[in-house]
């Protein structure tokens, strides 16, 4: 079984999983209890016989709430804002790319799109100093999170 078909909320399958690894072993007794909250992740408490407690995460597939939850993302790249500001940029959670992984060499800012409009004020209010035409480009968590820009 590898770990990433393992479903932790199966307890019996997890107890086979960690009774093949070398820190726990093959006949240690164990129990299992989830823990509660958990709305990103599944949390369970494992107690082993013989070694401290230990916690276990396992991201969920789906928030649990009630309606289904999305946020989608806007990257709003500052192209050309003047260098005396970067620090009113950095203060507000912009990051700098360099431009050598092919994008823009610019600071940056992911926002959900339902800050987006507002975060386009800003600039145009306190950074720019003037009307801007910015186009911020939708992202998904693979844009987010590789290569991190």
């Amino acid at each position: 079984m590898s770990t990433e078909s393992l479903d932790i909320e199966d307890h019996a399958a997890l107890a086979e999983y960690l009774r093949r690894r070398p820190e726990v072993g093959a006949s240690v007794p164990m129990e299992m209890k989830t823990l509660a909250g958990g709305v990103s992740n599944v949390v369970l408490r494992v107690d082993v016989a013989g070694r401290d407690p230990v916690v276990i995460k396992q991201c969920r597939e789906r928030l649990r709430v009630a309606m289904e939850w999305r946020a989608r993302l806007d990257r709003i790249w500052a192209e050309q804002a003047p260098f005396e500001l970067r620090n009113i940029l950095k203060a507000r959670g912009y990051r700098w790319n360099d431009g050598t992984n092919g994008k823009p060499r610019s600071w940056w800012i992911d926002v959900a799109n339902d800050q987006r409009n507002a975060e386009l004020q800003f600039l145009e209010r306190e950074i720019y100093q003037a009307e801007i035409d910015l186009s911020p480009i939708r992202i998904t968590v693979f844009d987010r999170f590789s290569d991190r820009a």
